[in-house]
């Protein structure tokens, strides 16, 4: 409910980024805000919000399987003591609540494990389990990425809705369309699993230092660190998110590259380095209303429930 409500709060944003980072350029440069007001010229403000509709959808799904892939895969080795460390510690809904935005992060309850389990050999084993539910759940829902870049990036009446997309897509361009950008997509991990783990577990050595309470999966301590870790996470991965909604895209820009590297050398050769990083800003804009309306929502509907978080 609370990664549903600030994904849709913070839509506009979204648009606005899915747009500069596929239209942006040189000779035809979009800031925030002019961005912003071409989009509503041409759908009106309602437009603002195409493609949300699919983006809350696929949450269930795509954190649904991270959690159990990531459940499988690292209790199956795990003894009876070790399972009951795992299971005890803060549930899945505290990543989905601070960190609605990312593409690719890892469920907190793997990040919550594997920062507090520096001292266990089977470490690196943990750090695998979660890049591979990472990389399970990406592969699973990489169609609904591209049927979400689409809708996202479609012009008045180009769709009657989600399943007139997805025919049209299948009929003009095949089934491996509903795949493009599964590469940067799957690289993209990495950088973001390692900025985002080794910034979380900076913050949190910080915190305690300073005396701060890290026991409440809740609190606003948690909150700062887990936006904070993954907006670093994000920037780190960014060019290979740039790549892979460019490549999700490439059905609305004449003559693009399919290829990943093709995509990365156009980039390049004609907007440089700084390219990309277009639509960096609306990333980093969405980060505060994102985890504020998702920590509001989650505490009022925690409230509302009557539900007990637990603690480590």
């Amino acid at each position: 409910m609370a990664g549903a409500v600030s994904r849709t709060g913070t839509a506009p944003l979204e648009r606005a980024r899915v747009h500069m980072q596929v239209y942006s350029s040189k000779s035809n440069f979009r800031h925030l805000l002019s961005g912003l007001r071409s989009l509503v010229q041409e759908g009106g403000v309602r437009s603002l919000w195409r493609g949300n509709g699919i983006n809350v959808l696929k949450i269930a799904p795509e954190y649904a399987i991270k959690f159990s892939v990531f459940e499988q895969v690292n209790l199956g080795g795990l003894t009876t003591d070790q399972v009951s460390t795992v299971q005890g510690s803060p549930p899945p809904s505290r990543h989905t609540v601070l960190a609605v935005s990312l593409s690719h992060a890892l469920p907190l309850q793997c990040k919550t494990f594997l920062c507090g389990a520096q001292d266990d050999p089977r470490f690196q084993e943990r750090l695998m389990a979660g890049s591979l539910a990472v990389a399970i759940s990406q592969t699973l829902i990489n169609p609904m990425e591209v049927l979400k870049t689409r809708l996202t990036l479609r012009l008045t009446g180009q769709y009657k809705g989600l399943l007139d997309c997805a025919m049209q897509i299948l009929e003009r361009e095949g089934t491996q369309a509903l795949y493009r950008g599964y590469l940067p997509n799957m690289l993209g991990i990495i950088p973001y699993a390692c900025t985002d783990l080794a910034v979380y577990e900076l913050l949190r050595f910080l915190w305690q230092k300073s005396g701060w309470d890290m026991t409440d999966p809740s609190g606003l301590v948690n909150l700062l660190s887990v936006t904070l870790s993954s907006t670093s996470g994000q920037m780190a991965s960014y060019p290979l998110t740039l790549v892979r909604t460019r490549m999700q895209a490439q059905d609305t820009l004449v003559g693009s590259n399919p290829t990943m590297l093709g995509v990365f050398g156009q980039i390049l050769s004609q907007q440089g380095w700084p390219g990309l990083y277009r639509g960096m800003t609306p990333t980093l804009l969405k980060v505060v209303p994102a985890g504020g309306i998702s920590y509001l929502v989650y505490d009022v509907m925690k409230k509302t429930l009557g539900v007990q978080v637990l603690s480590r």
